[in-house]
């Protein structure tokens, strides 16, 4: 199951971060260090943090599908770090500062170029896209050249139907002085459509790793973080809904 596959990888991270390299422990499901973390962070704006869906379009994908796309993505030199920092960029107690969009961008789009007729295609679309937004300097950036590549990967993710109501609050936050105001309207009136499914199946999923919430930390930690996302997920597209 995907989504479950990239939340265990996702919480896996929250709880090195908010353990500070200790052994993680679960005091009770109220108390959640991953919970917290995720909460605190998006209210830091932390863009990394932001919850995502990819849309799988009925393919299913195992850990190992998953583990194969990221290799291709890491080998092709995609948002690596040490392959290109932006020049100021600031090394920070537990990551680093932005990477440059431009150089980023030319390898993304050579990157969805090469893989156009992958069977995994729409997977590199979306993640490119989020990876862009999240990792990059791009949001920061108002020139003309990083609206239009903005505007390049949102339709990538509106095209594919990734559903982030936070990234998309963001990316439209900036997007809304150079788009006409219907477009910005029907794109958060397409994103919100799918609150309801992403929910439900948040829902489904957290209730399944309740079954082992009592003997298994993990599988509690991941009951709270879906309890979390939805509640960021709320949070956002009441936001989106302003804008």
């Amino acid at each position: 199951m995907l989504k479950s596959t990239n939340l265990l990888i996702i919480t896996a991270s929250l709880l090195i971060i908010s353990c500070s390299g200790e052994k993680a422990v679960i005091e009770s499901p109220v108390v959640s260090k991953t919970q917290l973390v995720l909460k605190t962070e998006n209210e830091r704006g932390n863009l990394r943090m932001v919850p995502y869906n990819h849309n799988m379009h009925g393919v299913s994908l195992n850990v190992d599908n998953h583990e194969q796309i990221m290799r291709t993505m890491y080998q092709a030199k995609l948002f690596v770090a040490e392959n290109n920092l932006h020049p100021n960029s600031t090394h920070e107690k537990g990551g680093i500062g932005p990477l440059s969009w431009q150089e980023q961008d030319n390898l993304a789009r050579s990157f969805l170029a090469k893989y156009d007729q992958d069977p995994y295609a729409f997977f590199y679309r979306q993640e490119v896209a989020q990876k862009m937004i999240t990792h990059t300097d791009l949001l920061a950036d108002p020139s003309e050249g990083a609206i239009a590549t903005l505007e390049f990967y949102v339709n990538l993710m509106v095209d594919e139907g990734m559903y982030s109501p936070g990234l998309y609050f963001y990316t439209l936050t900036r997007l809304k002085n150079h788009w006409p105001k219907s477009r910005v309207k029907e794109t958060v009136k397409k994103v919100l459509s799918e609150s309801e499914k992403y929910a439900t199946k948040d829902k489904a999923t957290a209730f399944e790793y309740e079954k082992h919430a009592g003997t298994d930390k993990l599988s509690a930690e991941m009951v709270v973080y879906f309890e979390e996302v939805n509640r960021l997920n709320q949070l956002y597209a009441q936001r989106l809904q302003r804008l």
